[in-house]
């Protein structure tokens, strides 16, 4: 399974940045592929979701704070 983890570090109370570490260990021990795209505000995520070949991944999952 290959999955793009898109992640807003700075969101909200910013538990994204503290918690992608854990996030990126958990779905490699259960051998997910993870190709992680660090946004750079709200509108950046749009343009990674957008720009993705979508039919490369199994799911697109969208992390924030």
């Amino acid at each position: 399974m290959k999955i793009a983890l898109i992640v807003n570090p700075e969101s909200g109370r910013k538990k994204a940045r503290k918690l992608l570490p854990q996030v990126e260990k958990k779905l490699a021990e259960h051998r997910i592929d993870c190709e992680t795209l660090v946004s750079l505000s709200p509108e950046h995520i749009s343009l990674l979701a957008s720009g993705l070949e979508i039919k490369t991944y199994d799911a697109v999952v969208v992390m924030g704070g």
